[in-house]
């Protein structure tokens, strides 16, 4: 007799075979009588579609040992941070023995203090513990959408859930609940909460010790948990309040799970002291344990540590001499850092990279720190100092807006560093050329499939640094006045844009990535059919050619005939679905049918006429961070 476990891959009840003839079944002992199965077997064409529409609804880049975290995810250095690491370690495994045993803690503080780091590390720990229940380690930059997106919470932790085998039961558990209710991806959080979790621990806790359960779940980076991708926000003001309306429903829907006598693990959630988090954490009556990275912990001999033991590396791989950098710079540099390990980690990078470390760390002691924004003025002047080194600074500031300000949507690659270099660089060689200089600011090494540059920052620090056109101003060649719906930083971003793509269009650029320029003499070149990469760009810039397309540029009917010609050669109606959004309504009225022969025709008239008329330029859809 031979039983499949239930809790193989194929996540189903045992089968029994016996008395019966098998063929073609891996790894099993046949006779003509008896099937005896020694062992359970994974029959490849057998799959469960619980597990496939499940995985479906998770963030696989989302746990903290994730491929797509990759190996430089933050850590804290050996021997530092020690003291609120064992403070956390002791909490969750002793914190149910404290006096008013807490369930939460809410570990935050300023920017660049070091907080995922510490989350990283006391996740690693967790797990060699046999402690880590689940994680999920939220970014604003990196990584796909679904890393940024509430949407995926909950099912990512459910997921992790079901991989712990030292919870007998809780795979099926869950996997019957997806099967009992699969519109669950659809609900609220709480809602989500309850059926994929909490019911699932119910069914089977009686009974079960908990002794050898996981104990936590660690929540990284709650503060970059993103706006809903498939919406657009009238205002900025709107974005940022479902930004934060998102981020609290994750906080209370933790909240309430953690109220649940079911619910047996410890949360922490880690974040900036962002108000719309605190008001939901300080509003429970079961309150939480508070950390706050603060001078208490000692953060400046932690990073004197840190910067002793990098420059410590740095003369061995180089051959300099032991007596650099001095105790005075060293010194300077912890005083500046502030205790910021951000400031600590960007220093070390920069003098890494390119010139001889020495002739390095004599420009960063060198750059003063700023007047205003006292309290990351060593940061802001460092993050100057280094941005200046390109040979187009204000151009170089340009890329960087666009990079972390180019929108998420649902099915488009607008973020894809091939989309990225095609739509930003106007001929072969700009990016090294711009951007060469600051691979301490900005990942520029190959994406996931070893091709295009990833365009990672190290750091959110960076983007609220050139965002607050204040703090960066001397990198704007000009800075524009505000509106009542724009920052000049995102009017910046959106003129870029609209020189960018009226450049693709026109034929003006001669970036090789791109695939449509004509060549200077405007010469007609559209893709050949079989190019593909050629018409999936093509595509994405449709797309976002229909929200950034500016009456003020000088498009003409020959633009749009060229166009169409292209559209004809990539063989997708998609294409020209995304071409003719591009249209204002008033054209496709006075075109009288949105039929694609007419549509061209007002899309000539609406060129033609576009140079001569005063029209505002569209914004750049709404999206990650804009």
């Amino acid at each position: 007799m031979g039983v499949i476990d239930s809790e193989s891959p194929l996540g189903a009840h045992p089968i029994v075979a016996q008395n019966a003839h098998v063929t073609n079944v891996e790894g099993s002992y046949i006779d003509n009588s008896i099937t005896n199965i020694s062992h359970s077997v994974h029959l490849a064409s057998v799959k469960d579609y619980r597990l496939d529409l499940f995985e479906e609804h998770i963030s696989k880049g989302a746990a903290h040992d994730s491929a797509e975290r990759g190996p430089d995810a933050p850590q804290c250095h050996p021997e530092t941070r020690a003291a609120v690491q064992e403070e956390i370690m002791s909490w969750i495994g002793y914190g149910d023995q404290d006096e008013a045993p807490k369930p939460i803690m809410w570990l935050s503080g300023p920017a660049g203090s070091g907080k995922t780091a510490i989350a990283g590390s006391i996740a690693d720990a967790c797990q060699a513990k046999g402690w880590l229940a689940g994680s999920f380690f939220l970014s604003a930059f990196s990584g796909p959408p679904d890393r940024r997106s509430k949407r995926y919470f909950v099912p990512t932790l459910a997921y992790h859930l079901v991989q712990q085998r030292s919870i007998p039961g809780i795979k099926n558990a869950i996997l019957s609940a997806i099967a009992d209710t699969p519109s669950v991806f659809e609900k609220r959080l709480r809602d989500q909460m309850e059926i994929l979790i909490l019911q699932p621990l119910r069914t089977i806790s009686a009974g079960q010790n908990r002794c050898s359960w996981p104990k936590v779940v660690v929540v990284d980076g709650l503060d970059e948990c993103d706006a809903d991708l498939d919406k657009t926000f009238r205002t900025q003001q709107d974005r940022r309040r479902n930004q934060e309306s998102n981020q609290q429903e994750i906080v209370s829907a933790l909240v309430d799970a953690s109220k649940d006598p079911t619910f047996p693990f410890r949360i922490i959630i880690v974040s900036r002291p962002e108000p719309a988090i605190r008001d939901v954490i300080s509003l429970s009556d079961t309150a939480a344990l508070c950390l706050f990275l603060d001078e208490k912990y000692n953060p400046d001999a932690d990073i004197a540590l840190f910067f002793n033991s990098k420059f410590s590396d740095i003369r061995r791989r180089f051959n300099i001499p032991t007596s650099w950098p001095s105790q005075q710079d060293l010194r300077v540099l912890v005083d500046r850092a502030s205790g910021q390990f951000i400031y600590a980690a960007t220093v070390i990078r920069f003098v890494q990279a390119g010139k001889p470390p020495p002739e390095q760390l004599t420009r960063v002691l060198e750059w003063k720190n700023l007047d205003n924004y006292e309290a990351f003025s060593a940061l802001d002047a460092l993050y100057l100092g280094i941005i200046q080194t390109s040979p187009d600074p204000p151009m170089a500031t340009k890329w960087l807006l666009t990079i972390s300000k180019i929108p998420d949507r649902p099915g488009m690659m607008f973020r894809e560093g091939w989309f990225l270099r095609g739509l930003l660089e106007s001929s072969p060689g700009e990016m090294e050329y711009l951007l060469g200089n600051l691979t301490s600011l900005i990942d520029l090494g190959p994406d996931r499939q070893g091709r295009s540059p990833s365009f990672n920052f190290y750091h959110k620090s960076l983007h609220d640094f050139l965002y607050d056109g204040r703090r960066s101003s001397p990198l704007h060649s000009e800075l524009p006045s505000p509106s009542k719906r724009y920052s000049p930083t995102q009017k910046i971003v959106m003129r870029f844009v609209d020189e960018r793509m009226y450049q693709v269009f026109k034929g003006t650029t001669t970036n090789p990535h791109a695939k449509l320029g004509r060549g200077p003499q405007g010469a007609p070149a559209s893709p050949h059919s079989d190019d593909s990469e050629g018409a999936i760009f093509l595509e994405q810039l449709c797309s976002l050619l229909s929200d950034t397309i500016s009456p003020r540029l000088g498009y003409s009917s020959d633009d749009v005939d060229w166009w169409w010609s292209c559209l004809s050669h990539s063989s997708s109606d998609k294409s020209e679905t995304q071409c003719l959004t591009c249209l204002p309504e008033s054209t496709k009225i006075a075109a009288g049918s949105s039929a694609l022969p007419r549509a061209k025709s007002g899309g000539r008239a609406y060129c033609n006429t576009a140079t001569n008329q005063e029209r505002g330029s569209s914004p750049l859809p709404q999206g990650n961070s804009a």
